[in-house]
């Protein structure tokens, strides 16, 4: 389950993207937990740019509207989907990053579905 997921720390950040999670926040992350420029392409820090997602579970990948980290966890799931992986993407509408804060009749929805999806995921058979 992938929440409002940054899955790109290798590319540079757009500065002119409005929203909840500023550029400069956005910068902030980066140099905090991958100080080191080059760490920020690995798989476990970009797992958008990995070169290859063969092997991976299932997803829940959980995005907001107007979040401006929206365009990575729509890619990845995109790309998880390409590959054969099962993947329940859900957006919510109107929303910026503090997607569960925006309607919370929809925020206990979608945490009724991801728990699903994961009770059916781990269940046994």
């Amino acid at each position: 389950m992938l929440g409002v997921p940054a899955l790109d720390m290798a590319t540079a950040v757009d500065t002119g993207a409005p929203g909840m999670i500023s550029p400069a926040l956005r910068r902030l992350v980066r140099r905090v937990y991958f100080p080191d420029p080059a760490t920020r392409a690995d798989p476990y820090a970009s797992p958008l740019l990995t070169d290859t997602v063969r092997g991976l579970p299932p997803a829940v990948v959980l995005t907001a509207e107007r979040d401006t980290l929206r365009p990575d966890g729509d890619k990845y799931a995109a790309r998880l989907r390409n590959a054969g992986i099962e993947v329940v993407s859900d957006m919510t509408p109107g929303a910026d990053h503090y997607f569960l804060s925006h309607d919370l009749d929809r925020a206990r929805r979608t945490m009724e579905m991801v728990a699903g999806q994961i009770r059916r995921r781990t269940s046994p058979a």
